[in-house]
């Protein structure tokens, strides 16, 4: 069965592939709904380039101290922080199909929390 709808957006895609799969149903099933934040540390150098594709690409941008945030489409936001060096990913926030409470849970060096509508993982250098 094709997928209900076409783009390029995010969920649009994820939608396709998950067809291809045949993993429709699977997927609306899922707890995991969206990425809505991606959060890297990066140095000074990379956090321009990072800066100059996402100014390309429409994102709006707010500076907070040593943190930028990258407004995207889809409500989705890109977070980078300052690091001394090259960094990378740092973390992820997703947008829960139903709200979840639970304790957090530690695995090796990534920690999951939940918070009501999200859950973020954030991972430890």
């Amino acid at each position: 069965m094709p997928p209900a709808r076409g783009g390029i957006e995010r969920s649009a895609v994820l939608e396709r592939y998950a067809a291809s799969l045949n993993a429709g149903v699977l997927r609306k099933r899922a707890p995991f709904a969206d990425i809505s934040e991606l959060w890297l540390a990066l140095d000074d150098a990379q956090r321009e380039r990072v800066l100059a594709v996402c100014r390309g690409a429409g994102y709006g941008v707010e500076a907070e101290g040593e943190e930028w945030v990258f407004h995207g489409p889809q409500l989705f936001r890109l977070r980078v922080q300052r690091s001394g060096q090259p960094g990378g990913v740092v973390g992820i926030t997703l947008d829960l199909r139903e709200p979840m409470e639970s304790e957090p849970l530690q695995l090796g060096k990534a920690r999951l929390t939940f918070d009501g509508g999200t859950a973020s993982f954030r991972f430890e250098p």
